[in-house]
């Protein structure tokens, strides 16, 4: 993969270009998971206290 700058665009040259829409479509469906676990977190009101052997941890 090559890049330089045009102006204020990148241009990228990607020589194995079905592999990287492959990573493109991953990055994609991974980032949609996130954000729905993301969304599913914010449902919850957490108060979490953590304690390590003696020493207690606020």
């Amino acid at each position: 993969m090559e890049g330089y700058i045009d102006s204020n665009k990148v241009r990228i040259s990607v020589t194995n270009i079905e592999q990287f829409r492959g990573l493109l479509d991953r990055v994609d469906s991974e980032m949609k998971q996130l954000e729905e676990t993301i969304r599913q977190l914010k449902r919850f009101n957490l108060d979490i206290e953590f304690n390590f052997g003696s020493i207690p941890v606020e």
